[in-house]
């Protein structure tokens, strides 16, 4: 059988001890320690995560804005486009107009001179008549 003498319980004293002193002095502040660093890098790590959550929405609004923005532009380009077609529409129409009256003008002072040098030479042809045929009467006399 196993006798307990009392070297057994001094072992078993300084053991109890050994451990409710190591575990009130070393083991909970050690493990306050690491609970203290799981709780500072669980904590950074969810404030990285909220951070790259915020960065990521700032980016898609960026990107929202950006196309927006493009679009505007676009439209706003368009817009121009549409509005120097229209003017140089205008500007061709005009011309023509202003050709086209050009045009006339010259047609009707053409047709005038036209008339005017036609009635010149029928007076210079009556005259030419009226001077062969003093002649031709003028030498039968």
């Amino acid at each position: 059988m196993i006798s307990l003498n009392y070297s057994f319980f001094l072992q078993l004293a300084i053991f109890l001890f050994l451990v409710i002193f190591l575990n009130q002095f070393l083991f909970k502040p050690i493990l306050k320690i690491w609970e203290k660093r799981s709780e500072l890098t669980e904590g950074t790590f969810k404030k990285a995560e909220e951070l790259k959550h915020q960065l990521e929405e700032l980016s898609q609004k960026l990107e929202e804005k950006l196309a927006q923005a493009k679009e505007q532009a676009k439209a706003r380009q368009e817009g121009l486009k549409q509005e120097l077609l229209s003017q140089q529409e205008k500007l061709i129409q005009k011309a023509r107009s202003e050709t086209n009256e050009m045009i006339a003008e010259l047609r009707e002072r053409i047709a005038l001179e036209y008339q005017q040098a036609l009635k010149q030479a029928e007076e210079q042809a009556k005259k030419l008549g009226e001077e062969i045929a003093e002649k031709i009467l003028g030498k039968a006399s």
